[in-house]
């Protein structure tokens, strides 16, 4: 299937090619009947049907939507009609209205079921049903969509979506109406996976274990098995508590090292700021995940279990976090997550406490500066195939769709990917105006000298990501001009000014950044949380609940989800550095011409 067919399958791609698509399907139906009285309304659906799509094209969204509606109230019997009902609920979703687009995408089932854009009406069913936060009818429509559908691209972003919405959407409750609903094997693997490990989050024990038993006796090899062994094997008596012994997980090793170090140093500067000012001295023990969640788990089990850490940092990953949060909320043990970006983390459990602000914040951010403030219409999007990929990408639509632009291309990647050649070209063909690319350093510095080689001439746009040194001494010149975006708290102290940065920069030699920053922040909250002298996990847990905010090294710092609202700092690599873009300033996007 050409890039060209495909381009229908996202919502967000443009609409030159869907018409193709659209005016191609044609040739699928059965031939209508003749007659001059059928040639009228084949004619006049036509001629409404190109003038809805000029309409949807110029994101006339509501124009778009009387002109296709006429389709289906006066020429029903037309070829367009079930055309006409997809393209409806394409403009619902994009005016936000997803009762309309629920309401299409559930009648091209019901009316038109020999139609080609079935199962790209399930897609945009699922997503509105997501949007409505109804998860549950959006979890069917996605498990539909897998059991019917022949098409890759469409079964992935199903999959993937659906993996999404039963990690970190679906209740306990929730999960348990799905388990026992037909579902492909899959599926249904990481239904029991899940649902066992949230009962078991949620102090269920004869419940979770009874799901991950379950789950090993139907799937002894599956995706899930290891960590399925790993949270049963925990679920025992627990260990010999250590008052003043931390575990720290990070990623010290593989293509996330920067980021488990930097963590890991901001965490070692508070810990011996705070032993040169107290008698009861604090000790870390420091497990290295190396960026994998199954090397998470069991390296966090082994701090609670053989070491009886008090309390657990970490780790620095959305997806090693959600795994591990699952254990230490069933043992019982606090955990600070410094940096993973899900914005649901905290609510696994009474004892998990997340700290950084969502990467949905980070991407509706530097959607809504792009095009209100650089003035970008034509926008693409690559990112990483993981949580952390999605979510970005899915606020960074939401921001730039409020600033009146138009997303033009979006393509994923899987991690350790190092040839994009593909994702590019399909990018180049769209001609966006930036590209945006919420990666890792390692990622960002393969990329940037990728798309210059195959000629894409586009503003280069990041999340905290492009943060890091290493992004500009690896990406020379291929990364000058990037902006990106950095959660900072408006209240707060910057990095900068917080005294930390000199702190630091005299302990390691290095400049700070903000992980560093956060990093050193979660174990300053901990550190102040012990010094009240609770003992045992119980007694830490009310203290973390009870804390309040306070400035930090990286900004106003709170457990409180919904206390931290950060504020967003925006920065420019220009000549070899860093700086930031003022408030008001205005930046001259790449490849346009000054005045």
């Amino acid at each position: 299937m050409s890039g060209v067919e495909r381009v229908i399958r996202h919502i967000t791609r443009p609409l030159a090619a869907t018409v193709l698509l659209l005016v191609g399907c044609a040739s699928l139906r059965p031939p209508a009947p003749g007659g001059e009285e059928r040639n009228q309304i084949e004619t006049a659906a036509e001629a409404r049907f190109d003038r809805g799509v000029d309409y949807y094209d110029a994101s006339q969204y509501e124009r778009a939507v009387v002109e296709f509606g006429i389709i289906l109230e006066e020429y029903e019997i037309s070829e367009r009609a079930d055309d006409a009902a997809y393209m409806l609920s394409l403009s619902y979703f994009a005016l936000e209205r997803y009762d309309g687009a629920i309401a299409y995408a559930t009648r091209i089932g019901r009316d038109f079921p020999s139609s080609p854009f079935f199962d790209d009406a399930l897609l945009i069913l699922a997503q509105s049903y997501v949007e409505e936060e109804r998860y549950v009818p959006a979890a069917t429509a996605y498990m539909d969509l897998i059991e019917r559908s022949t098409d890759e691209v469409l079964l992935e972003q199903g999959r993937d979506a659906l993996q999404r919405l039963i990690e970190t959407r679906l209740a306990r409750s929730e999960l348990r109406e799905l388990v026992n609903r037909p579902a492909p094997a899959d599926v249904r693997g990481s239904l029991l996976f899940n649902l066992g490990s949230k009962e078991l989050s949620a102090g269920h024990r004869e419940r979770g274990r009874a799901y991950l038993e379950r789950y090993l006796q139907h799937y002894p090899d599956g995706e899930y098995a290891s960590r399925a062994e790993a949270l049963i094997g925990a679920d025992r008596p627990p260990a010999l508590v250590q008052p003043r012994r931390v575990g720290v997980l990070a990623p010290l090793t593989g293509r996330y090292s920067d980021y488990g170090k930097a963590v890991r140093e901001g965490v070692e500067l508070a810990t011996e700021e705070f032993n040169q000012v107290n008698r009861a001295a604090l000790s870390l023990i420091i497990g290295d995940t190396h960026g994998d969640p199954v090397d998470a788990l069991r390296t966090a089990q082994q701090l609670i279990d053989d070491e009886g850490v008090i309390a657990l940092i970490g780790p620095v990953l959305s997806s090693s976090t959600i795994a591990v949060a699952g254990l230490a909320n069933a043992r019982g043990v606090p955990l600070i997550s410094p940096t993973a970006t899900e914005q649901r983390i905290s609510t696994i459990g009474q004892y998990i406490f997340q700290l950084n602000p969502s990467s949905t914040d980070q991407g509706r951010a530097i959607g809504a500066f792009a095009t209100e403030e650089m003035g970008l219409q034509k926008l693409a999007i690559l990112h990483p195939s993981d949580t952390y990929g999605y979510g970005v990408a899915s606020s960074f639509r939401e921001g730039v769709r409020r600033g009146g632009g138009t997303i033009v291309a979006e393509e994923s990647y899987d991690l350790g990917t190092t040839d994009f050649s593909e994702n590019i070209l399909n990018i180049r063909g769209a001609e966006p105006e930036a590209v945006f690319i919420p990666g890792f350093p390692d990622e960002i510095i393969l990329i940037a000298p990728q798309l210059r080689y195959y000629d894409v001439e586009a503003q280069l746009l990041g999340s905290d990501g492009w943060n890091s040194e290493r992004v500009v001494l690896m990406g020379e010149q291929y990364v000058e001009g990037a902006v990106f975006v950095v959660p900072q708290s408006n209240e707060g102290p910057s990095i900068a000014t917080s005294g930390f940065a000199e702190r630091y920069r005299r302990r390691y030699g290095s400049a700070a950044n903000a992980t560093a920053a956060l990093g050193y922040d979660a174990m300053a909250v901990l550190a102040e949380c012990l010094a009240y002298g609770p003992t045992d996990r119980e007694g830490l847990r009310v203290r973390l609940e009870e804390f309040g905010a306070r400035a930090g090294a990286s900004g106003i710092v709170t457990l409180r989800a919904r206390i931290r609202d950060p504020g967003y700092r925006f920065f420019m690599i220009r000549e070899g550095n860093i700086v930031e873009v003022e408030r008001g300033e205005e930046v001259m996007p790449v490849g346009r011409e000054e005045d």
